[in-house]
């Protein structure tokens, strides 16, 4: 049993070492979700992502926390918003 994962949204967040680490975690494994980057002059980069990819539960979970992960470098109030549906195979 899965699901269907869909999100959509952005933030803005401090460019370093830590939140780019945090950044690759995110995109490593999102499947048909797309990751733009937009690197700003001030040492920050705005992250959007919009997609969906079926998965298991263990997965959406895992990037709802690595999506969350991202909080702590927020400059800005992000904002995004995630559509889970289950399913059998």
């Amino acid at each position: 049993m899965g699901v269907w994962y869909g999100v959509q949204g952005g933030v803005k967040c401090r460019d370093s070492r830590r939140s780019r680490k945090v950044l690759a975690e995110l995109t490593d494994g999102l499947g048909e979700i797309e990751v733009e980057v937009e690197d700003h002059d001030d040492k920050t980069f705005t992250v959007t992502l919009n997609g969906g990819m079926h998965c298991s539960y263990s997965t959406a979970a895992d990037v709802d926390d690595k999506i969350t992960a991202l909080g702590a470098f927020a400059v800005e109030v992000g904002y995004f918003e995630n559509y889970t549906q289950g399913f059998r195979d």
